[in-house]
């Protein structure tokens, strides 16, 4: 990926010893020193990865579910890059993470048995565009009661969804809502939200990566608000 104003620099200081720069409109992001005998070879890349939190999205209202209804919508969410070096097949160098958003104004706290999140104030649309510094959550859901219903916020478990590519737009796995009874349940698929769209990064290695590990389904309650 390619992201406007953000640059590598690589510099030799001596046989073998290199300095890494990471670098947003001409001001340093991330600096490191490596030694290695081969890095000429190395290629620098970015890889879209999800927060490293969970994040507790914010609608900045009340988006109304109608009564038996069934519904597909998107909510902005919050999008970060692994910065890496790599040099073919596998072989790979985590620089590291590359933020575009505020990280110091969105952090909330507990918002959620005693675990730290992200809050991030969303937002609900039916048409997304391409952005760089976002993905969207793409959620179906499914009223089966008798009764309207109100989403605030949502609890997303960020780290376990897989990400897409869709002619220029990044989605997240579908994520499926379903309301019955007066109880709402949430469900990760692991599929995506639109055919042919390109998996960048598959859920269950990332959050084996972040020490995350799934249970069943991963269905989730009680996050809803």
């Amino acid at each position: 990926m390619e992201l406007t104003g953000v640059k590598f620099e690589k510099e030799r200081i001596s046989d073998g010893f290199y300095r890494i720069s990471v670098l947003k409109e001409g001001s340093p992001l991330i600096e490191k020193y490596y030694v290695g005998s081969d890095f000429e070879s190395y290629n620098f890349m970015l890889k879209p990865v999800p927060t490293d939190l969970p994040v507790l999205l914010d609608f900045s209202g009340e988006y109304v579910i109608p009564e038996k209804a069934m519904q597909r919508i998107y909510a902005p969410i919050p999008l970060e890059y692994n910065a890496v070096l790599t040099s073919g097949g596998r072989d790979e160098i985590l620089i590291g993470r590359v933020v575009l958003w505020n990280r110091k104004k969105m952090y909330y706290g507990k918002p959620n048995n005693g675990e730290f999140a992200y809050y991030y104030q969303s937002g609900i649309t039916k048409s997304p565009v391409g952005r760089k510094d976002i993905a969207y959550l793409a959620m179906d859901i499914e009223n089966k009661d008798n009764d309207e219903w109100v989403l605030n916020k949502l609890l997303i478990d960020y780290n376990q969804l897989s990400l897409f590519l869709k002619e220029g737009i990044i989605y997240t796995e579908l994520v499926k809502i379903t309301i019955e009874d007066g109880n709402m349940e949430l469900d990760y698929t692991d599929e995506s939200p639109y055919e042919g769209a390109e998996l960048i990064l598959r859920g269950i290695e990332n959050a084996r990566k972040m020490g995350i590990y799934r249970l069943g389904k991963r269905t989730l309650k009680g996050l809803l608000f």
